[in-house]
């Protein structure tokens, strides 16, 4: 029998497949003829998704999908963070198996619930509740799971989200385009000075329309560039956090600008992502086991991100489940969490997806220990200590890096400085604007 919940996720079914804002919706009485089910019922739904800001009712005239219904926030639905992920249609049918009053989608931006990767959350830390005491009456005993992926997630005292999978990264190389370019393949543990020299040889001996490696998460490389060097971009536990004008970061932003500057031809004209690596328009592609593990149609070479000052250190990208302030009912937090770490569930995010599953038990069954070892060896020395402190101060943090690593390689010094000291001044008056 057709229920409510039912009609919702056809109609937000309808609403994901038309997108555009404006289209016309079929009117009440087709949607009640098409699932069989009460006019009733469905002008019932129509009617919240209107008041929820999904569609827009015009008398006379229709119901129409209204302009910005992506970034509304529904009660009663999990948000995925990427569009077209492998594990969406297992994760989507067996989530909503399970809770028939929710929807899963990949296609809002937020939801009552999410799963969204670590940088975006760090950054909006603000907005979801505190998961420590619930998940702690869910798993007393942690020790099934890796727990200092999970440690990196409490700030003071609170946990605000959970990995359900994560991952080092690496670099993926494609083989049959170094071969074309007549360049070795790179050692496991490679510095940073022959990276540089691999990106150079490859940037000359390539036609332009191949890319040599993505930079488009650039948030990930100044990250790892400056940690990397022995810097940090926010030290918290100093009085004065604001640390990426010390020497050594300093020397990371000034590697990343001559790598930059190496690549500078690449920038505006290329993907510069998964889809471009598949599409053998990329020599190099820095990710995630998430989106490596499935470049299956051509020979990969794996290698860690390159040393620098002698120092490694790797960077962890993941998926956290997280629940917004507005979620209070905590009896199905405990739910949602315990289904999200089953092992069904860890099974699928690893398998089908191909992050590390946060339940070990589950990574166990999934990882390859010879293919995966490269991972496994980057875990002691991964981290996500991401330097955000809220959604403003990131925003000016990332425009003003972004401004810096626009300017010569010679003028970095002097400019970091600059931004630093601006930056100082613009948390001070954050925090102040705060109490």
């Amino acid at each position: 029998m057709v229920n409510s919940n039912d009609i919702q996720r056809y109609i937000l079914s309808l609403v994901e497949e038309l997108k555009t804002p404006g289209v016309k919706l079929p009117g009440a009485r087709q949607i009640a003829d098409t699932l069989k089910c009460s006019l009733l019922y469905v002008q019932g739904v129509l009617r919240t998704l209107t008041q929820c800001g999904v569609l827009e009712s015009l008398p006379r005239s229709g119901t129409y999908i209204r302009e910005g219904w992506e970034q509304r926030i529904l009660m009663n639905n999990l948000v995925i963070y990427f569009e077209g992920q492998p594990h969406f249609p297992a994760l989507k049918s067996l989530f909503e198996k399970e809770f028939p009053e929710f929807y899963c989608s990949e296609h809002f931006k937020n939801g009552n619930i999410e799963l969204k990767v670590t940088h975006s959350v760090l950054a909006s830390r603000d907005d979801y509740a505190d998961l420590s005491g619930v998940f702690d009456q869910c798993f007393p005993d942690k020790s099934i799971f890796y727990q200092e992926q999970l440690k990196n997630f409490y700030h003071n005292g609170k946990l605000i989200g959970i990995p359900v999978v994560f991952s080092p990264a690496v670099i993926c190389c494609n083989k049959e385009i170094f071969e074309n370019a007549g360049v070795d393949l790179p050692e496991p543990d490679w510095d940073f000075d022959r990276f540089y020299d691999t990106v150079c040889r490859l940037r000359k001996a390539l036609p332009a329309e191949c890319g040599i490696i993505n930079l488009k998460a650039i948030h990930n490389w100044w990250f790892y560039c400056i940690t990397a060097a022995g810097g940090e971009i926010l030290d918290h536990s100093a009085q004065d956090s604001v640390a990426f004008d010390s020497p050594a970061a300093i020397r990371g932003l000034c590697a990343l600008r001559k790598l930059k500057e190496a690549l500078i031809s690449d920038e505006g004209k290329f993907l510069t992502d998964k889809q471009c690596f598949s599409a053998k328009k990329l020599a190099m592609f820095m990710g995630f086991r998430q989106s490596v593990v499935h470049f299956k149609e051509f020979p990969t070479h794996l290698v860690n991100l390159p040393v620098m000052d002698g120092k490694r250190t790797n960077i962890m990208g993941g998926d956290l489940l997280v629940f917004r302030k507005e979620c209070t009912d905590t009896l199905l937090m405990k739910r949602v969490i315990k289904f999200m770490l089953s092992p069904k569930l860890q099974m699928l995010f690893g398998k089908t997806y191909g992050g590390i599953p946060l339940l070990k038990k589950a990574a166990q069954e999934c990882l390859d220990n010879d293919l995966d070892r490269i991972y496994l060896d980057a875990l002691p020395i991964m981290r996500s200590d991401y330097y955000f402190y809220g959604v403003e101060p990131t925003q000016f943090l990332r425009q003003g890096m972004l401004r810096l690593l626009s300017f010569p390689e010679e003028k970095i010094p002097d400019a970091a400085r600059e931004f630093a000291a601006a930056y100082r001044t613009y948390l001070e008056i954050y925090f102040f604007n705060k109490k």
